[in-house]
């Protein structure tokens, strides 16, 4: 028979300290600020009304997959908002159209990550939306007239060097 030690105090247990791992700190845990910024429109731009144009963005931060909604308001920022398009994949672009009214207009983007934690971030830009210049219809007639008056004195003098040709012949 061996001999048997006796069974250490509670007290005397020997307690295993978790060694941390080098590769996992709390910083590298934490997960990126997500932002948005607009390319397009810039601030201040003018566009015309009731006219598409393309809306650009970009994203960072955050983790896929990401959501973008854009809003538009004709009255402030503090105010009442029109989605222009909901919840839609972040591809960086949307054509849109113009509300048809002569106004500053405040286009938000807004961002959105479902992940965990959840964030969001958004961006705000004014737009002057002014009336689509048509030009007057003399500023049509005389090019047209023009273009028309070159064009013939072209033909002519080419119908005059071929008359001049077979007369000499």
């Amino acid at each position: 028979m061996s001999p048997t030690s006796p069974t250490p105090a509670p007290s005397q247990v020997p307690t295993t300290t978790p060694t941390p791992n080098p590769e996992v700190t709390p910083s590298s845990l934490a997960v990126t600020p997500l932002s948005i910024g607009l390319m397009s429109p810039t601030s201040g731009e003018r566009w015309a009304a009731g006219t598409v144009y393309t809306i650009k963005w970009y994203t960072s931060g955050g983790t896929e997959p990401l959501t973008v909604t854009l809003d538009y308001s004709v009255s402030s920022i503090n105010r009442s908002w029109t989605t222009i398009a909901g919840h839609i994949a972040d591809n960086g672009s949307l054509t849109w159209e113009t509300p048809n009214a002569t106004a500053t207009i405040y286009l938000r983007a807004f961002v959105n990550d479902s992940g965990n934690p959840t964030q969001s971030a958004l961006m705000i830009r004014n737009v002057e939306v002014n009336e689509a210049w048509t030009p007057p219809l003399i500023m049509i007639i005389i090019p047209v007239a023009l273009l028309f008056t070159v064009v013939s004195a072209l033909i002519l003098l080419k119908w005059r060097k071929q008359k001049q040709a077979l007369a000499k012949s």
